[in-house]
């Protein structure tokens, strides 16, 4: 009896060490389930978000554009050619489109007749610019024509810069402008291997100081 019985016990006792491989595979199936349930969940909210319909203070609806990723935008997209990008879309999405850069919601105006239109025929609409504090208050210290609002401050360094931009105080520093030009063109011709690869001029810029590359 008592060998019977050790025998039994050594029979099944591995049996009892066998893990339950089913109960495993549900699990991860459960979880694979909830992940797709989330990622296609999180994936329509952002289409919708980003398909509405845009519109102003004033109810005018805003142009369409592009989708961009949450937090910075399209951001991403225009890192290295932006130039190229923005002509890409403007095929695809018009004249005028829509872009988010961070949180911000920037229109782009890609045909000179409405740039005309915008900032000449309804120059006195159009005038004022959104001030960005870095660029405005830290950048350029309250003095960029580019980052001011339409006010007094701007029309005072408009007054500023037209007297430095006339064609008396051009002709001055005319000679200058001519070497720099003539520099740029050389530094673009070569660092393109003579037209046959893009190239980025925000690089010359940081490398070289040049003004006209600003």
């Amino acid at each position: 009896m008592a060998s019977h019985s050790n025998f039994s016990t050594h029979l099944y006792a591995p049996t009892a060490l066998i893990p339950n491989t089913d109960s495993k595979s549900s699990f991860h199936l459960a979880i694979i389930t909830f992940a797709i349930i989330i990622l296609t969940t999180a994936s329509s909210l952002l289409k919708l978000y980003f398909s509405r319909s845009l519109v102003d203070i004033h109810g005018n609806g805003i142009p369409r554009g592009p989708w961009g990723l949450p937090v910075v935008g399209s951001f991403l997209f225009l890192t290295q050619y932006p130039e190229l990008k923005l002509d890409q879309w403007a095929k695809k999405f018009g004249k005028l489109y829509s872009i988010w850069l961070g949180s911000q919601l920037f229109i782009i105006v890609s045909d000179p007749a409405v740039a005309k239109d915008l900032l000449v025929t309804n120059g006195a609409i159009f005038s004022s610019r959104k001030e960005m504090f870095i660029k405005s208050q830290t950048v350029f210290a309250g003095r960029g024509i580019t980052a001011t609002p339409y006010n007094d401050r701007w029309r005072k360094h408009r007054r500023i810069a037209t007297g430095w931009l006339n064609q008396h105080a051009v002709d001055s520093y005319t000679a200058g402008l001519d070497r720099e030009a003539t520099e740029l063109v050389r530094d673009l011709f070569q660092a393109s291997k003579g037209g046959s690869v893009p190239v980025n001029p925000q690089v010359l810029h940081t490398v070289h100081r040049c003004d006209l590359c600003k």
